[in-house]
């Protein structure tokens, strides 16, 4: 099954927000202050945390710890749900939930790690007059930032697969 759990799993949930939030971004935990206006942006973050060991965005937080807010909270996990079927594939397993901390509107983005078949992000491009081009760029997470990854690191990505002996 793709797209929102009815049931949210939180994989560091022994740890309190205050604690993650202190520790900062990380390579398990994104800040966003916002869904950014990129969808293909916000689609790098969630396909790059599935495509390594899962992780958590946590949206209304600036990349700084500072709480922000997220003044559209109610809207976000629609939001989401839009942007992960429209740039995605196969959809990352994920949950949310809006929390209140220091009283301002959090959304708890939970990425779980693919099962079977990496995650890519998608788009389309006109190429001449009718014609259309899609577009398939698979991301992982390295320490706080989204890298690109090649043929090879997909393949080692696919569960059936290990590394050749030499």
């Amino acid at each position: 099954m793709s797209g929102e759990s009815p049931e949210p799993d939180f994989i560091y949930n022994e740890r309190t927000l205050p604690e993650i939030i202190d520790e900062g971004v990380s390579e398990y935990f994104e800040f966003l202050p916002s869904i950014p206006e990129d969808e293909i942006e916000f689609a790098k973050f969630c396909t790059a945390l599935g495509n390594h060991d899962g992780g958590v965005i946590l949206l209304g937080i600036e990349r700084s710890g500072n709480i922000c807010g997220l003044s559209d909270a109610e809207e976000a996990p629609r939001q989401v749900a839009e942007i992960l079927e429209q740039h995605t594939e196969p959809v990352p397993e994920y949950s949310s939930r809006e929390v209140s901390y220091d009283g301002e509107s959090i959304v708890i983005i939970n990425v779980s790690k693919y099962t079977h078949i990496p995650h890519a992000v998608t788009w389309e491009e006109e190429l001449e007059e009718g014609e259309k081009e899609t577009y398939y760029v698979f991301y992982k997470r390295r320490d706080v930032y989204q890298s690109q990854i090649g043929p090879y690191q997909i393949w080692r990505l696919m569960p059936e697969n290990t590394e050749p002996s030499s």
